[in-house]
């Protein structure tokens, strides 16, 4: 078994060892759309949209999972080892922290993907939410924002000195990342002020672009490269200000 592999495998493990961390990850996001899928207003077509509000939920429900897997997950993993010394004994092997973060970049992203799949599978069959128009689009929006929002939480983690730190920072940058990326106020809706706020996060931009890509056009050139762009800057200082304890 190479050391990738091995490292992968134990940090899965870790991570269904806490159930709330499954539970928020993974089952939330999908128990969320059944409630809104229940509630008689969120079927009905909008006269000015044309489509439904659960519709447009779908994709908000997509990234409030990774958010919570990326942001808050990935950040108070990294502190939780940090805290104990774990990441000190890693700096005496050859593993080292790169092969770390590669596995935690691999499980989040394997899981993301998995919850995002699931999502879609119960909004078409129980509530026929449409599937994506335009699959490949929506595919590499899926990617970009997993990209970025790994790199925010391995940033959050590499800074972190414990776990609660981790997860207080987490918490705070999760909220305002949710609203931009329109968990209380579709940003289709959304005055004009905050939308253009809103199309410089990442969730926003990523948002913006996951309708786009439902409704089977090619997300706008700008929504992607604000999500590259916080891809690389963001990974780019986890690797720089990355320390062992």
């Amino acid at each position: 078994m190479s050391a990738y592999t091995a490292m992968t495998r134990s940090e899965t493990r870790l991570f269904f060892r806490e159930p709330l961390a499954v539970f928020w990850t993974c089952v939330f996001p999908v128990a969320l759309l059944c409630i809104f899928g229940l509630i008689p207003s969120f079927r009905e077509v909008g006269p000015e949209t044309g489509v439904r509000m659960l519709d447009v939920y779908v994709p908000v429900m997509i990234l409030m999972s990774m958010t919570f897997v990326a942001v808050t997950g990935v950040g108070t993993e990294l502190g939780t080892s940090r805290e104990r010394r774990i990441l000190k004994r890693l700096a005496t092997t050859p593993a080292g922290w790169r092969l770390l973060m590669a596995a935690q970049f691999t499980l989040n992203t394997v899981i993301i993907v998995a919850v995002a799949a699931v999502v879609l599978t119960v909004g078409r069959a129980v509530f026929a939410v449409p599937l994506p128009a335009n699959p490949a689009a929506y595919g590499l929006v899926i990617v970009l924002t997993t990209t970025a929002l790994l790199s925010l939480g391995l940033l959050i983690g590499a800074l972190s000195p414990s776990a609660k730190v981790a997860a207080a920072v987490g918490s705070m940058a999760f909220f305002p990342l949710m609203f931009f990326g329109g968990l209380w106020l579709p940003v289709q809706v959304m005055p004009d002020v905050l939308r253009s706020v809103s199309e410089f996060t990442p969730l926003g931009a990523a948002s913006s672009a996951l309708h786009a890509a439902s409704l089977g056009d090619w997300p706008a050139a700008q929504h992607l490269l604000v999500l590259v762009a916080y891809a690389v800057v963001l990974a780019a200082a986890a690797v720089k200000w990355f320390r062992w304890e």
